[in-house]
């Protein structure tokens, strides 16, 4: 389960005068019940005049599973983008994707051995890249070269793509992103 949300009074305080402005009259009988320990049901539980509220705070996610894949995806990605960032051929943005849930059915002490692999894999298939288009050719009146490699390892569908032009800053020159 994820870490309850920091500002969830702030929240909280932000929906009462909400309600305020909305009934046009200010708040009465404001509780906290998780904080008070009794009647956990809800965050927040107000009046304004006759009308009673309760504010419950939820985190939604657009599917199962959503934010801890989310971190699982950043977790598993950072140790690869430590050892390939900076090593890439100077010409051109390079791209790796791949599934945001790389590490189904891939046991926890597999993971830094397959982070090592496809780090060399995305080393030599952006030399491979580069080497095909080692310099942006112009496509309708724009230095431009595009270059694709794809692999699986350890069940893990990878796509190494590259991106060259002359309109690229420097700053991105031989980046890498996943």
């Amino acid at each position: 389960m994820p870490p309850p949300i920091k500002y969830e009074r702030q929240l909280c305080e932000a929906t009462i005068r909400f309600y305020e402005a909305e009934c046009g009259a200010l708040r009465e009988n404001v509780r906290f019940p998780e904080e008070d320990g009794v009647d956990r049901q809800v965050d927040c539980l107000f009046s304004i005049g006759e009308r009673h509220f309760a504010i419950e705070h939820t985190i939604v996610e657009a599917f199962e599973r959503q934010i801890n894949s989310g971190k699982d995806f950043s977790d598993f990605a950072a140790p690869i983008v430590e050892a390939v960032e900076g090593r890439l051929p100077h010409l051109g943005i390079y791209y790796l994707t791949f599934p945001i849930e790389p590490c189904v059915g891939l046991h926890r002490r597999r993971h830094a051995a397959v982070q090592a692999d496809i780090a060399a894999w995305c080393l030599a298939a952006a030399e491979e890249i580069h080497a095909a288009g080692p310099e942006a050719v112009e496509r309708r009146g724009v230095p431009y070269h595009e270059g694709v490699r794809s692999t699986i390892i350890a069940g893990i569908p990878l796509t190494m793509s590259r991106r060259a032009s002359f309109s690229d800053s420097a700053r991105h020159v031989g980046r890498f992103f996943v």
